[in-house]
């Protein structure tokens, strides 16, 4: 298995310290933005909620002025009170005259979509499309506020089929049952929220007893009943609710491990609230898309600054290669190297030092060599003294004991003072 170089091990260790904290970085920063950016659209989407409440809220305060202004209406509900039948023409002038007023009333009034008075009299006749008799409805146990209502007094009429927001009163003079009154606005222009696009989210309205109505259809995966019954208005759970008060509030809710943004504001007058659930899959979306793009520049990033720290590394690196290789060299045996390394800085020196030692290795080395020549020379001249004193003596042992041997005297006794003499000298040599 080829080993890694210590340059390319120093360049990987640079490059995890600084792509380490960046992902880290980065990480922390998405999931940041993430949660800025979701609490932003929630803040966003509930004042959307809120404003479209303050606008049932102002549809709410006209139909109920219509409502005060013709239930004060005193000569008119008299009129429809004890009207007799005997003057035909007195009642038609009056209902004249006052459905003219009320005709002028829905003119002023173009949101409006009807109103009828249901009166219990009989001889009133029935002037439309404002004036009904009771007989055509069973209004007696009809709730104050309905929606999705279709006017089954105009209901032969195309254009009268839309469904509506309808207020029912019952109508009294001094007390006494007049009839009914119904002022109905299309479900669209009261409760337009309901009706815009509905694709990041849905819309609807509910109260205690369930959903009132919502948005005609929903890209979300998610019904209102679901979410009512996990986030009904001023209930949510502290973990989940980012602001919540007795009137509005909002909360993030994990339905199926998918979050959705729940926002309401309660509208008082219909004992319900309105809600707006949003998908914040955009949000996810631009998340997962800076995730993205900020993961491939930190990949560009480091491959380039893995070059750029390897590049110099290895410049960095390959001087101390130079100083490595010739520390290879001298041992093996090689001493005559001579580093040589640019530059004034630590490895400069390191290669400078380098080549001084090796000079003075060889300086010693040549003086330990002269040393040993000088004292293997001098030993062999004393060896070859000695070798030459002890020849000359047996020489001599020879030459005395020839002239024994041929009895000459005088010559043996010159030879053996000649030998003492010479052993005297090589004692003395010895000694010293």
């Amino acid at each position: 298995m080829k080993k890694i170089g210590f340059a390319r091990h120093l360049s990987t260790v640079y490059t995890l310290i600084i792509a380490v904290p960046v992902l880290a970085l980065i990480l922390v920063g998405s999931e940041y933005l993430g949660n800025t950016l979701l609490r932003s659209a929630s803040s966003d989407i509930l004042e959307e909620v809120r404003s479209d409440a303050a606008f049932v809220e102002r549809n709410i305060d006209e139909m109920e002025r219509l409502e005060s202004v013709i239930t004060s209406d005193y000569e008119l509900l008299r009129t429809f009170y004890f009207f007799a039948g005997s003057d035909s023409q007195a009642i038609i002038d009056v209902l004249t005259g006052e459905i003219l007023y009320l005709d002028r009333l829905m003119f002023a009034l173009p949101d409006l979509y009807a109103l009828h008075l249901f009166i219990e009299n009989p001889n009133v006749p029935e002037r439309w499309p404002i004036v009904f008799s009771e007989k055509r409805l069973d209004l007696t146990h009809f709730p104050r506020w309905t929606f999705n209502y279709s006017d089954p007094a105009t209901a032969s009429i195309q254009s009268s089929r839309e469904p509506a927001a309808c207020l029912t009163r019952d109508v009294q003079l001094t007390r006494r049952h007049v009839g009914y009154l119904q002022i109905t606005k299309k479900m669209t222009d009261f409760f337009p929220a309901l009706y815009r696009d509905q694709e990041q989210g849905i819309s609807f309205i509910a109260s205690a007893e369930g959903i009132i109505a919502s948005s005609p259809e929903s890209a979300l995966a998610v019904s209102p009943e679901e979410i009512l019954r996990r986030a009904p208005a001023g209930s949510v759970e502290p973990d989940t609710a980012l602001y919540t008060s007795p009137q509005d509030g909002v909360s993030i809710e994990r339905i199926s491990g998918t979050p959705y943004i729940v926002a309401w504001a309660v509208i008082p007058r219909l004992s319900a609230a309105l809600y707006r659930i949003s998908s914040p899959r955009s949000i996810t979306s631009t998340l997962a898309n800076i995730r993205m793009a900020a993961f491939l520049l930190m990949l560009l990033s480091v491959g380039m600054m893995f070059l750029i720290i390897d590049f110099a590394t290895r410049r960095m690196v390959n001087r101390l290669l130079i100083v490595m290789d010739g520390m290879r060299k001298v041992r093996s045996g090689d001493l005559s190297v001579s580093v040589e390394v640019g530059g004034d800085d630590e490895v400069a020196e390191m290669a400078h030092i380098f080549s001084e030692m090796v000079g003075k290795l060889n300086s010693l080395i040549a003086e330990i060599k002269t040393e040993q020549e000088l004292v293997t020379a001098t030993e062999i001249r004393a060896m070859q003294n000695q070798i030459n004193a002890h020849f000359l003596y047996n020489v001599l042992e020879t030459i005395k004991m020839q002239a024994e041997l041929r009895d000459q005297r005088e010559i043996a006794d010159s030879v053996t003072l000649l030998g003492r003499m010479m052993r005297y000298c090589l004692r003395r040599r010895e000694t010293r």
